[in-house]
């Protein structure tokens, strides 16, 4: 069993893997009780573009600049229906925070284009991407931190093994993953460059119609459709990781006319990391770069932004 390896105690449960454990046997520096955290570190100013104003990653229609604070202001209950298609429907406008990267070329609206004639090859597509343009958002600040973490988060067993040493030593998660870090022990995370070349946008969609993708009628559509490839269709299939069942089914949902000849603005889907009623996630399919929403502004962020930090201890991802 190699020295990284997680191992089991004698009552059974998973250890700590062997070079945490050493780090937190080891460490030099005393137990402080109000010992400065995080928070006490300078942040830099908020860097806030407004396109229409010389903004290097193209026009934004009708855009004017917006700042707000904390995990999500002015969250509200959306005018809810079924179509005559069977999709739960959700009518806008719709607020979202999304975090993106902020160079000329690439922005918050201007994703990677998938092909109209993907085949099957869908396995490096996200969760709900479409031929043609799709981005993500969530209605809270830190779930959008949250998701755009996901990709590098520990697995469950590691993830325990870090939550066991930060109990043992009294400290928060994100305090344990910076000192192993500090310390030159390898952990899961992202360096400076990560947050230094992206920003934390708001998005404003307008009256739009958006798609519950978790509602009984929306599953009951979906399955009655037959469009996705899956034994028994439940909201685990439709939420999971297999593309071959979720691109094809934002690809139908995408595709569907509602009432006056809409066309679905997007999907309103729950976090994997968990959800409370306000705190969703959404994908939006936009039809061409820098366009479908009437505010984009963004801002940068500081390591110990506070959303951010509650992103690095639901994830276990250390960002600096």
């Amino acid at each position: 069993m190699g020295e990284r390896q997680a191992v089991a105690d004698s009552a059974g449960r998973t250890a700590a893997p062997v070079h945490l454990r050493h780090h937190a046997r080891d460490r030099v520096r005393p137990r402080q009780e109000n010992r400065p955290g995080l928070d006490n570190v300078d942040q830099p100013p908020p860097r806030v573009r407004i396109a229409n104003q010389g903004d290097p990653r193209g026009p934004f229609p009708g855009n004017r600049c917006r700042r707000e604070s904390g995990a999500g202001r002015g969250l509200r209950r959306l005018k809810q229906w079924t179509s005559t298609t069977g999709l739960a429907i959700l009518e806008g406008p719709v607020t979202m925070y999304r975090v993106s990267v902020a160079r000329v070329g690439r922005g918050p609206l201007n994703p990677r284009e998938r092909p109209a004639d993907p085949g099957d090859d869908r396995k490096d597509w996200s969760r709900f991407d479409t031929p043609g343009l799709t981005i993500y958002g969530a209605s809270r600040r830190d779930t959008a931190f949250t998701e755009s973490l996901a990709f590098k988060a520990p697995s469950a067993r590691n993830y325990a093994s870090l939550v066991e040493i930060a109990q043992d030593q009294g400290i928060s998660l994100d305090q344990l993953l910076d000192e192993l870090r500090s310390a030159g022990i390898p952990v899961d995370g992202m360096g400076p460059d990560w947050r230094l070349t992206r920003e934390i946008f708001t998005l404003q969609f307008p009256d739009r119609l958006w798609v519950d993708l978790t509602h009984p009628d929306t599953v009951q559509a979906i399955k009655g459709s037959g469009i996705a490839a899956a034994d028994r269709l439940t909201v685990s299939d439709l939420t999971g990781d297999e593309r071959a069942v979720t691109t094809l089914v934002a690809q139908w949902i995408r595709a569907q006319q509602l009432e006056g000849g809409q066309l679905p603005a997007g999907i309103r889907y729950p976090s994997k990391f968990g959800f409370s009623e306000g705190d969703y996630c959404w994908a939006a399919f936009i039809p061409a770069p820098n366009t479908g929403c009437t505010v984009c502004s963004g801002e940068g962020f500081a390591a110990n932004d506070p959303d951010l930090r509650v992103a690095v201890r639901r994830t276990g991802v250390n960002v600096t």
